[in-house]
């Protein structure tokens, strides 16, 4: 990997994580998060130890970031096995920043594969950053169609992370709106957001 693709890697975690805290922060002080678990790993769990919350009292979700890194799929497999009730989100589909087209793709059998385990679920954010097409991103439709059939639209969430988006905020949204014809309309409301709501148990 290059330099500065690892540079940008480093710094979109660094970001992320910043904005993780600051969002506990916000939800801490409005009382929409009731208290900070603390972590899902015991030590066997190697560089895994992933924090999570509970919110409203109710179940516990891990917001889990940056699995676009060698090696980490597998160990997260073995976390969401050990703990059945951690609802666990890779980000980005777990695609490395940087990389486009077959390059990006590569390691999504590992994602899929994920999958059999229920609380495991998927975002499938800045899907056009790894495009190496112009809209409606052809490239991206066979994955994102794989993804569905192994999580199904329950276990799938989209995004947008707009900040980093190489096209406009609309033809990302318009991706999963318009251009996915496997996708009837329940399944677009529920990847668009109502599942994420299911999943978090955000009422």
């Amino acid at each position: 990997m290059d330099t500065h693709v690892k540079v940008l890697a480093i710094l979109h975690i660094v970001f992320s994580a910043l904005s993780i805290v600051a969002a506990l922060i916000i939800l801490l002080a409005t009382g929409m998060v009731t208290s900070l678990v603390g972590s899902a790993a015991d030590p066997s769990d190697a560089q895994l130890a992933i924090p999570f919350i509970r919110i409203g009292g109710g179940a516990a979700a891990a917001f889990f970031l940056a699995l676009g890194l060698p090696g980490l799929c597998a160990g997260l497999g073995e976390v969401a096995r050990r703990h059945p009730t951690l609802r666990l989100i890779i980000d980005h589909l777990a695609l490395p920043i940087g990389l486009t087209g077959p390059d990006a793709l590569a390691g999504l059998p590992e994602v899929l594969a994920l999958s059999r385990f229920p609380n495991v679920a998927v975002k499938a954010s800045a899907l056009p950053c790894h495009s190496a097409r112009p809209y409606p991103f052809a490239d991206l439709h066979h994955a994102i169609h794989q993804v569905y059939d192994a999580f199904g639209p329950l276990r799938m969430f989209w995004g947008s992370d707009w900040t980093r988006l190489p096209c406009a905020y609309g033809e990302n949204l318009a991706l999963f709106t318009h251009e996915l014809p496997f996708l009837t309309e329940a399944d677009k409301a529920a990847i668009l957001g109502e599942a994420l709501l299911a999943w978090l148990d955000w009422r």
